[in-house]
């Protein structure tokens, strides 16, 4: 309120103003009428010497008188100021030259310090490693099978399972799982040489993806229908068999609880699954036959547990979107 009441007095006092020039331009007007007259009545004579007074430009008297620099005074105050100038300069390199002689000294007594640090990370990683070998030794109950896997991961058999693993691991990825059926049929020994190579890499994770997957099917009711597509070995249902029923599909038959099959086409009827498990099985170009087929053995409400590398996913939304709109919800990720 207070700036809004002080615009409004502004604004009046400007009207004001300009009204009292207009007035000021009318009072002008009539003394110089009143001039005239008053020429007019005085004799020639002095209405000529009227005339002829000179008139002074007061805008050229002030423009001619302009004051003169004194050159010499100029000169005493730009010889002080390079003096000043100069000495503030002095100044500041003496400033530059003790703040470095003060950061070397810190450098110096930091640096015993920092290479004791760096000893000290050392120690702890290998105390960690140390640690960590003995929890591996401890999981296998025995050191002699520690040294046979380190044995047979150098030994040239090993190598060429690792070879032959990854170059059928790529064949998988890229074609489709009829392509895959044929090539195992023309090369049986490839299916046996890629699950050697699979071992391999599995005792260098940290994890064996397959127990996440058993102890979620821990808590399914007993006598419940498992698909385990893509089995391998089948270790699901050697592990869950006396519990639930376990249906164990692969391309090729490793033993007797493996039944070969390919994933787009499971010898199942139709919803008579509870729960399908890919564990590192989501191979080939053609996934949504998979899923398709998934969605046609399980019963309503059951349910899907995959277990995938997350580097496979460019776009982990993208594929949960594309489930969607083939009939599943994502219930956990």
């Amino acid at each position: 309120m207070k700036l809004k009441r002080s615009k409004t007095n502004n604004s009046t006092l400007n009207s004001s103003k300009v009204f009292n020039l207009k007035k000021s331009g009318n009072e002008d007007s009539v003394s110089s009428k009143s001039t005239q007259k008053d020429k007019s009545a005085l004799p020639r004579k002095l209405s000529k010497d009227v005339k002829q007074k000179p008139t002074i430009d007061v805008s050229s008297v002030t423009s001619g008188t302009k004051k003169r620099k004194r050159p010499w005074r100029q000169a005493v105050r730009r010889k002080a100021k390079r003096e000043r100038l100069g000495a503030q300069v002095s100044e500041l390199s003496v400033d530059e030259d003790l703040e470095q002689e003060d950061f070397s000294e810190d450098n110096s007594q930091s640096e015993e310090p920092r290479k004791k640090t760096k000893r000290s990370r050392k120690k702890r990683l290998r105390d960690k490693n140390r640690i960590l070998a003995k929890c591996f030794d401890s999981n296998n109950n025995n050191e002699q099978e520690a040294k046979e896997k380190l044995q047979t991961s150098k030994s040239p058999d090993s190598r060429l399972d690792a070879a032959r693993f990854r170059y059928v691991n790529e064949q998988l990825y890229t074609h489709p799982s009829t392509s895959a059926v044929q090539l195992f049929k023309e090369d049986p020994n490839a299916f046996e040489a890629y699950h050697r190579g699979y071992k391999l890499q599995l005792k260098k994770w940290p994890f064996n993806p397959l127990n996440s997957i058993l102890l979620d099917l821990s808590s399914l009711p007993p006598g419940s229908v498992i698909a385990d597509l893509g089995c391998g070995e089948a270790e699901l249902a050697e592990r869950l068999g006396s519990k639930y029923k376990v249906h164990s599909f692969d391309l090729v038959s490793l033993n007797e609880r493996v039944v070969v099959a390919d994933m787009a086409k499971i010898p199942l009827a139709r919803e008579s699954v509870d729960v399908c498990v890919y564990c590192l099985s989501l191979m080939g170009t053609n996934l949504a036959h998979f899923f398709r087929e998934a969605h046609r053995v399980l019963k309503m409400n059951g349910k899907v547990k995959i277990v995938e590398v997350t580097s496979r996913f460019k776009n982990i939304k993208k594929f949960i979107d594309a489930l969607g709109k083939m009939g599943f919800q994502l219930k956990r990720k």
